[in-house]
């Protein structure tokens, strides 16, 4: 049910934002991480999540492995075999902050699902932030993607260091400092 209502959503999302957009492309993706994506040329970073950065290595308790190659697979199977719908306001250099959608739905929110990004709750509206921290929690229940390590928060392993754990994260991940 909680699915239905998901994808119910989705089109009067995309009639609210679209009416603020500025940039519209839809096309073939061409992924470069697990948040970034380029279609026409155009290159979009996913608004609302942080996935796993490219080489951010996450622990298990026999290795390590790489979750930003694998959130990077994530988001290649999310988009495989149609085109992308990604909106964005235009208001800012490189990357176009955006909302991409594919036939199935929005992309950010089934990295999430899968547990191969992080809400962004300090990027997030705040009609949105209840419904995706709750999937954030169920794919940590599930141990979906990353949520089977031990990992730092992108945020901090990028180092960046101006805001706190709380306002980075869902609260449902046990922070790990690099």
């Amino acid at each position: 049910m909680r699915w239905r209502r998901s994808i119910l959503s989705v089109p009067l999302i995309l009639v609210s934002i679209s009416a603020q957009a500025s940039i519209l492309v839809k096309g073939e993706a061409k992924v470069r991480s697990g948040n970034d994506l380029t279609i026409k040329s155009v290159p979009f970073h996913l608004v609302t999540i942080d996935a796993f950065e490219p080489g951010q290595q996450c622990w298990g308790e026999a290795s390590a492995v790489d979750c930003g190659a694998r959130a990077r697979k994530a988001l290649q199977e999310i988009i495989a075999g149609g085109k992308v719908l990604c909106m964005s306001p235009g208001d800012g250099p490189g990357a176009e902050p955006a909302r991409c959608f594919t036939r199935n739905g929005w992309a950010a929110q089934e990295m999430v699902r899968r547990g191969w990004a992080l809400v962004r709750p300090d990027l997030t509206y705040q009609s949105e932030k209840k419904e995706l921290c709750g999937l954030e929690a169920q794919a940590m229940r599930l141990k979906q993607g990353a949520w089977r390590y031990k990992f730092v928060l992108p945020y901090f392993f990028r180092g960046e260091k101006e805001k706190r754990p709380e306002q980075v994260s869902c609260g449902n991940a046990q922070v790990v400092l690099p």
